[in-house]
């Protein structure tokens, strides 16, 4: 454990941005350009990710990203569209405007005019995709997020190879042939690991060769030469055999054309186009035990894309296959940045074939399978069962086998590999015979109609697949259809609304002229089936097909049944959860996320004017929060807490005492996965104004003496949900007394008291050799949100440590900064110190407060260049000694803020010296803490440790000259103030020279000069006072008291720089109280004390003044 002061040098954090420093006029254009052409949703998601590439850089210092462009002349629309229409409508024009404002882009980055050109950035230029894709740093994000030109920017993700007697299980007879059909004619593209070519399974067949790769410092590209491209026979040349992958290649190409003398591929006597895609990796944190391995950048697959499309007028190519990819997709990839030249290879009847991949997901697939357009394949077993390790979901279009498929490998061998990297080449190979039966006249989505209605629907009763049905292909099938006379057969299309609604089963799917089809709907669990729509009617779960003549199409239509009940969730409770497909679908829409998302509900009674925040957070899923109000409209939502976090977290103040509902859901369509929810309710204690006013003759104040706030002050629960250390960003002008101070090389935080003082933590004024800053040494930046630029910066003349402040410890660690010339502007204010009187009424134990600082936002991370805030509740002394880890460290100079048990927010490295402020219930907000140190940062029972700003009001006072230590009440200057319900607060009323006091009215009664009240509503006191200095039974100097003069009730005090005599006559009556203080007291004979009297006699010397009837030292 180690314990730290808070400061952190800023020399590391020059240069740091963020999305908030992208130009303010770029961010709406490029928000409506990417609306209009993805979608308000998808837009939203696209500018979330530039934040998190943003941030990315600044942890790698280089990523490698897909650069999308704004083409000259192209209409705004989808990617896919948009390439589509220019290439088909302008063809040369199209090339000669990309080039141009790729060219244009690419000389516009620093990098580029400085480094070297092209090589430093590791450009890739792409002909179908409008964009490019490069090696950026964080100067050369925010140089292309900046610029009109680029519409976004995404990750270059890399993809690894898909691994893990199947032809005959698709319908070949012993041949190898479907129906006579075998692909002769047909060409089949691989994008791979590379090709044995002249394997005895593939010789001959390679018609085309190329490579696209990648170099940087542990990369190595796979082209010959190692270049980054090459078109060259021979370029797309298996690599070598001993690195893992290297065989992965070969076998998928022997699955799509193989042939042999004694097995064949599915499209034996079809062609190959070879592409090499894939890169060589030396880097163990990526490869781990298989060091090196292969892995293919989104660019290099993309240009490997173009390349079989450009490819098209030269051979008949039917399909390209895709063995490879990665990632988690619960919905179709609608802004992937493969989708447009997919969308273009399927305008040429060349259909991309891509493997769903293996992690055994049962409700989403892998990239690029997800992007539309493309042909998804998952794997099943040669039991005809869906394979373990096969992706699935409701978007998946077939299965094909993939589970021990025997092939092809280095060097002129064979092997058994398992993986939908298996399956997929029997669809693309199926392409092949389908396109030759139906004499090359039959585009990508009739195949696909086709290979779905014909195919064997295999049912996943894997946990989690819903027994969904997915096409098996059935070739032999499929390939009598294509083969047949049009008009001859008709096809049975089938949909589900919604579509995890449930599944539709005609039987058969394909039919003859005249024949008979009978459709069955089978819901899933949570759902009804409802009524037919289409070609069926009805609400019977089966619906039969007569006599059919031309293509139907049936629709199930099904509703949810399930039950969302709210569970009940009350004030510091976490509970665990879990979203799950047997939950409910939320209806709520809202443009920034996608909708039909899962999610659990839970209700709390909300009290008008407290304060509640609800926290979320899931290890498995991007969480969303919703919070409702009792007539289901959305009051408060939330995605991410902060830009760094993907924990939700909703702080809402109620309105009115009524029932709120909490929705739980993800930010993604459909996520499923555990999670924790989390309530903190922040009641405040109602409070009420306490007005005096002087009365009477004579002249007087009235001062409040002493306050007692009530035990049973605010308090926040600690929240149980993960958060940021440093909270939120602030506002514009929330903290204008809030200061950046650079000591030499480090950064701090203060606070200004005035326009010319700062304070700010002693220990941020001393060097690493233990010696004070000098004043030129130091500077100061006011009245910006961002510590490196804005506001104004001001030298320092004075460098003023606490006298008692040591470098071996944390004690009286406070500091005075006085400026060498003012702060002045609407920006800049200043902050008031809590004084010790207002503790109790303004911060005891529990109070929410406020800390603001630039520290990193974890412990041992990064600082944020934008002010953060977070709030955290109030332990004193005595509370965090004893409640919290620090024990005998916390002093009475030091006072805590956070939270003992869940810890997660806290001030970290970089916040010290910052302000920690409470509000002073009249608008704006006191001086309690200065950020000092701690035991790392949020650590559960450690939390921040700041310097307690009250004990050191004389200080401050003298060393500034400035006036801190004002009281409550003061009356002649502050004549009201608020107190919280409960606080009990006495009253004096001091008379001046020739005055008296008489009595209290109002609220307050009697004649003694102290009153005390308890605050349970709004009071009023009156104090009287009249002209004459009268007699009254307590003086300041007497000989002797009264005799016969018995003190029935009150407090009587009397005090004296002389002797005092107590005459035999006075009694002190039950309920009485008489306190004398004198250097000599004697008591005459008679004098007594009642039963349930009090006697104070004290021999001390003492300062005496006569005022009115009451003595005062």
């Amino acid at each position: 454990m180690s314990t730290s002061i808070r400061s952190w040098p800023a020399i590391l954090l020059v240069g740091l941005c963020l999305s908030a420093l992208v130009d303010a006029q770029i961010l709406p254009e490029r928000q409506q350009m990417l609306a209009q052409q993805y979608g308000d949703a998808a837009a939203s998601r696209l500018l979330k990710e530039h934040d998190q590439l943003l941030a990315k850089a600044q942890t790698d210092g280089e990523i490698p990203v897909i650069v999308e462009l704004v083409v000259p002349g192209q209409p705004l629309g989808e990617a896919s569209q948009r390439s589509n229409q220019a290439i088909a409508r302008d063809g040369l024009a199209y090339q000669q405007a990309l080039g141009a404002v790729q060219q244009q882009v690419v000389e516009r980055l620093s990098r580029y005019r400085t480094r070297g050109g092209t090589a430093s950035l590791g450009l890739k230029r792409f002909a179908v995709f409008p964009g490019i894709a490069l090696k950026a740093d964080t100067q050369n994000l925010q140089e292309l997020l900046e610029m009109p030109e680029v519409l976004r920017v995404t990750m270059d993700r890399r993809s690894r190879p898909s691994l893990l007697e199947s032809v005959p299980l698709i319908g070949a007879d012993l041949s190898g042939a479907f129906d006579g059909y075998t692909g002769a004619g047909q060409t089949v593209a691989v994008l791979d690991t590379g090709v044995q070519t002249d394997h005895p399974f593939l010789i001959g067949k390679t018609v085309s060769e190329a490579c696209y790769s990648t170099n940087s410092w542990s990369e190595t590209s796979l082209c010959p030469g190692g270049v980054l491209s090459s078109t060259a026979p021979g370029s797309a040349y298996a690599c070598d055999p001993l690195i893992d992958g290297c065989n992965h290649g070969t076998h998928v190409a022997g699955i799509a054309v193989g042939k042999g003398q004694d097995f064949t591929g599915v499209a034996q006597d079809a062609e190959l186009i070879a592409v090499q895609v894939f890169t060589q990796i030396e880097d163990a944190s990526y490869c781990g035990q298989d060091e090196p391995c292969l892995t293919a950048y989104s660019s290099d697959i993309i240009r490997g894309l173009e390349r079989v499309y450009a490819l098209r007028a030269d051979y008949n190519i039917r399909s390209v296959n895709l063995s490879l990819g990665g990632g988690q997709f619960f919905s179709p990839c609608d802004t992937s940045p493969y989708r447009p030249v997919i969308e273009q290879l399927r305008t040429a009847n060349i259909a991309t074939v891509i493997a769903s991949g293996n992690n055994a997901f049962t409700d989403s697939i892998a990239s690029p399978a997800c992007t539309p357009g493309a042909i998804s394949v998952g794997s099943t077993t040669k039991a005809d069962q869906v394979s373990e390790f096969s992706n699935s979901a409701d978007f998946l279009d077939l299965l094909a086998p993939g589970s021990r498929i025997n092939s092809a490998v280095q060097v002129d061998d064979f092997d058994q590999l398992s993986g939908t990297s298996m399956a997929a080449p029997h669809v693309a190979g199926a392409w092949a015979v389908l396109a030759q039966a139906a004499g090359g006249n039959l585009s990508v989505t009739d195949a696909e109609r086709i290979l779905k209605a014909l195919g064997n629907p295999i049912s996943d009763t894997r946990t989690g697949a819903q027994g969904r049905n997915i096409p098996r292909i059935d070739l032999l099938s499929a390939v009598q259809v294509a083969a047949a006379p049009p008009g001859e057969w008709f096809l049975i299309e089938t949909s589900s609304s919604p579509a995890e609604g449930g599944h539709v089963i005609c039987d058969p799917l394909l039919v003859e002229r005249g024949g008979d089809s009978r459709c069955t709907a089978s819901p899933n669990p949570g759902y009804a089936f409802v009524e037919w729509g289409g070609s069926c009617s009805g609400s019977e779960l089966t619906c039969a097909l007569t006599t059919i003549t031309t293509d139907q199409s049936v629709i199930a239509n099904f509703e949810s049944n399930c039950t969302s009940s709210s569970l009940p969730i009350a004030d510091g409770e976490a509970i665990n959860g879990e979203l799950s497909v047997s939950d409910c679908l939320s209806s709520i829409q809202l443009s920034s996320i996608q909708t039909e998302s899962y999610y659990d509900e839970y209700s709390f009674e909300a009290t008008a004017g407290a304060r509640y925040v609800i926290g979320l957070s899931s290890a498995d899923f991007d969480s969303y929060l919703y919070l409702l109000d009792e007539s289901g409209d959305v009051v408060a939502s939330n995605d991410d807490f902060s830009d760094l976090d993907l924990d939700s977290q909703i702080t809402h103040t109620a309105l009115a005492t009524e029932t709120l509902t909490i929705h739980a859901t993800s930010y993604g369509r459909r996520e499923i996965g555990g999670y924790r929810v989390s309530l903190s309710e922040y009641r405040p204690t109602p409070s009420y104004l306490l007005t005096v006013a002087t009365a009477g003759t004579g002249n007087g104040s009235i001062n409040s003496v002493e306050i007692t706030r009530p035990a049973t002050a605010s308090r926040l629960s600690a929240l149980n949900v993960p958060m940021i250390v440093g909270g939120i960003p602030a506002a514009e002008g929330a903290w204008p007394w809030q200061v950046a101070v650079f000591p030499g090389p480090y950064l701090c935080g203060g606070s200004l008291l005035s326009p010319d003082w700062v304070v700010t933590a002693a220990h941020c004024v001393y060097d690493e050799f233990g010696s004070v800053f000098s004043p030129s040494e130091v500077e100061i930046r006011a009245g910006s949100l961002d510590f490196n630029a804005g506001g104004q910066t001001r030298g320092v003349s004075r460098v003023i440590p606490n006298p008692n402040y040591s470098v071996w410890g944390f004690d009286h660690d406070i500091a005075l900064l006085q400026l060498a010339s003012p702060v002045t502007g609407a920006s800049i204010g200043e902050v008031t110190p809590l004084i010790s009187s207002q503790e109790p009424i303004l911060a005891p134990d529990g109070t929410l407060a406020t800390v603001t600082g630039w520290g990193t936002t974890s412990e041992g991370g990064q600082s944020s260049s934008t002010l953060m805030q977070v709030d955290v509740p109030l332990l004193g002394p005595d509370t965090c000694r004893q409640d919290s880890g620090y024990g005998s460290r916390i002093t009475d100079n030091m006072v805590c803020a956070g939270f003992i048990e869940g810890g997660g927010r806290d001030s970290c490295q970089g916040d010290s010296g910052g302000p920690l402020v409470v509000p002073d219930q009249q608008g704006s907000y006191r001086l309690t803490g200065i950020v000092s140190w701690g035991e790392g940062c949020a650590r559960p029972e450690y939390p921040g440790v700041y310097t307690r700003v009250s004990r050191y009001i004389d200080w401050l006072e003298e060393s500034t000259g400035l006036v801190f230590n004002q009281q409550a009440i003061q009356c002649g200057t502050t004549c009201s103030a608020d107190f919280v319900e409960g606080t009990e607060v006495t009253l004096e009323a001091i008379a001046e020279a020739n005055s008296t006091f008489v009595e209290w009215s109002g609220d307050c009664s009697g004649t003694t000069a102290r009153c005390t009240l308890t605050i349970d509503r709004a009071k009023t006191v009156t104090a009287t006072f009249n002209e004459g200095a009268g007699p009254g039974p307590d003086t300041c100097s007497v000989s002797a008291l009264p005799v016969n003069a018995p003190i029935t009730s009150g407090s009587h005090v009397f005090r004296s720089e002389d002797s005092i005599q107590v005459g035999g006559g006075v009694e002190v009556a039950s309920g009485a109280a008489l306190s004398l203080t004198a250097p000599s007291i004697s008591f005459a004979p008679g004098f007594r004390v009642a039963s349930g009297g009090q006697l104070t006699a004290t021999a001390s010397a003492v300062s005496c003044e006569v005022i009115a009837s009451m003595a005062h030292r």
